[in-house]
């Protein structure tokens, strides 16, 4: 069975919210950015959430011009 619109639309928050979490949880261990190594650890973990944050945000878009899933009446 397909996600409704606010099953998927759920599914991609909770994603998104997971990943900059991990971003807040790397700055608050207080990490030491003169090391190259966490430098490429946080840009990675910034990279994720930013995917995140984009599938979130076209799956709305996709919403207001009716693509896959049918707007955001369908199926909720």
């Amino acid at each position: 069975m397909a996600e409704t619109y606010w099953q998927k639309a759920g599914r991609l928050s909770r994603e998104a919210e997971i990943a900059f979490r991990a971003i807040v949880d790397f700055i608050d261990s207080e990490p030491d950015l003169s090391d190259e190594d966490v430098r490429v650890d946080y840009w990675e973990l910034q990279c994720k959430a930013l995917v995140a944050a984009d599938a979130l945000k076209e799956h709305y878009e996709e919403s207001l011009t009716g693509g896959s899933g049918g707007g955001m009446g369908a199926g909720g």
